[in-house]
């Protein structure tokens, strides 16, 4: 296995989620991770379930059969599916606003419906079901990424050919997320005589307030040496 993946072998070991008595636990990883050969050592070995996005050049996914090439035209919502009955393993392409590579041994085989925002208009389009566990499932890089990406992620529209100024505004995103994060987990805490004095907002929302704020503010250091 490439270190990676390794390192996912040994995080699962460490943890004692491996070959757990009390039953077979589930893994949901992104495309840095999951590869066939992965998902089924886990199986095999740990009894350990995985899921996760596959990158379609992984060591493993039938990227290139013919039985799962999808058409870079294809509606939204369409889909193609392989099963590996040995591993009891489904490699599956399904078109979204890109085409996403998924790779699952959950023996999850139903197809379900998700809603997509096309303009102004939401409409529904069929999905498998285990790629809906798992974005329900998915949580922290996977989740932070996405964040980063869809909302004014500065790391991602700023074009720099110098490493550390992306670097600089990676470090600007994720500030930014961890601000939105520990102000919407601070909501419980903050009540005053049982009524409650903060509300959750969206990161674009805790965005727009910040920006109002750093333009309205004035520094009393820098109003005293104009004043001189």
């Amino acid at each position: 296995l490439p270190t990676t993946m390794k390192a996912v072998v040994n995080a699962v070991i460490a943890s004692g989620m491996a070959n757990d008595p009390d039953g077979a636990r589930e893994l949901f990883f992104d495309n840095r991770y999951a590869a066939p050969e992965l998902c089924a050592l886990l199986q095999e070995e740990l009894n350990v379930y995985s899921a996760g996005t596959c990158r379609a050049n992984r060591i493993g996914f039938p990227g290139k059969d013919p039985r799962l090439v999808l058409s870079s035209r294809a509606e939204r919502g369409t889909f193609q599916r392989l099963y590996c009955a040995r591993f009891n393993m489904i490699a599956t392409r399904w078109k979204d606003s890109k085409t996403l590579q998924f790779i699952s041994n959950l023996r999850i085989t139903d197809t379900t419906t998700v809603l997509r925002r096309r303009g102004r208009e939401r409409q529904t389009v069929p999905c498998p079901s285990d790629i809906v566990v798992y974005q329900k499932h998915m949580n922290a890089v996977d989740k932070g990424d996405q964040q980063r990406e869809r909302g004014a992620g500065f790391c991602a529209k700023a074009h720099f050919q110098k490493w550390y100024k992306r670097g600089t505004m990676g470090l600007g995103d994720f500030g930014l997320l961890n601000l939105t994060c520990a102000w919407n987990l601070s909501i419980p805490r903050m009540t005053v005589r049982g009524q409650q004095m903060r509300y959750p907002l969206l990161k674009w929302q805790f965005m727009a307030i910040g920006a109002e704020e750093f333009m309205a503010y004035t520094s009393t250091l820098v109003a005293a040496v104009l004043e001189v």
